[in-house]
């Protein structure tokens, strides 16, 4: 038997290792710039405001239609409250069908985004006080 098998064999696995590893952060890479590079658009209800959101979360743009204008102010508020909520959930379906379609080799890894993304988009049905 050759005494340098094991060796040959480490150096095989650790080989492949070094593949799965740069095939994991390409499709990770793959999956950030999908998410990072769209925008989210969603109008309220009563299609008075609409609300855009970057990958990030952040207010993008607020739209208002000239019914807008003769909106009560508690009401337009509601509406652009209900604008914004829709369009982050667009983005947290976004984030949620990114990771869906994450190969197996991402494994975890899309479990961490998925988590850390509801975490910091909560749920449009959560009420205020569950929200951070």
């Amino acid at each position: 038997m050759d005494p340098y098998a094991p060796l040959a064999d480490a150096r095989e696995r650790l080989k492949q290792l070094q593949r799965d590893a740069h095939q994991t952060a390409a499709e990770t890479a793959r999956i950030a710039a999908r998410i990072e590079q769209a925008t989210y658009s969603a109008w309220s209800a009563g299609r008075e405001v609409r609300v855009t959101l970057g990958p990030d979360a952040l207010i993008q743009g607020v739209e208002f239609t000239p019914h807008a204008m003769r909106t009560a102010p508690r009401a337009l508020a509601a509406a652009t409250m209900d604008a914004h909520r829709r369009a982050v959930a667009l983005l947290r379906a976004s984030v949620d069908e990114a990771v869906r379609e994450a190969p197996a080799s991402v494994g975890d890894l899309s479990g961490a985004v998925a988590a850390a993304a509801h975490e910091m988009l909560p749920a449009a049905d959560e009420p205020p006080d569950v929200r951070r």
